[in-house]
């Protein structure tokens, strides 16, 4: 998927099984931060502030590498709706 742009799969499955296209063929996952599955909300919130992020300026950098210096490898957008790549 190109950042900022809409991969085929934009939006399913998100809510349910926190698995895009891209999520599932790396056996990875978005999780809330106590490890529960990602409601439809907080997909949505993930989704609005790499949308934001990436319409300032090409911030989106900012928010993917914020990972390389968090502790939990949490993005902005992961810290914002509360929820967490992990392994699936």
């Amino acid at each position: 998927m190109v950042r900022g742009g809409r991969s085929p799969d934009h939006g399913a499955s998100r809510g349910t099984h926190g698995q895009k296209l891209g999520k599932k063929l790396f056996g990875m996952r978005v999780v809330t931060d106590t490890g529960q599955p990602i409601t439809v909300g907080q997909a949505a919130v993930r989704q609005l502030v790499a949308a934001v992020l990436t319409a300032l300026c090409r911030l989106s950098l900012v928010d993917d590498g914020w990972i390389l210096f968090d502790r939990r490898r949490q993005a902005l957008r992961d810290k914002t709706a509360k929820t967490l790549g992990v392994d699936a």
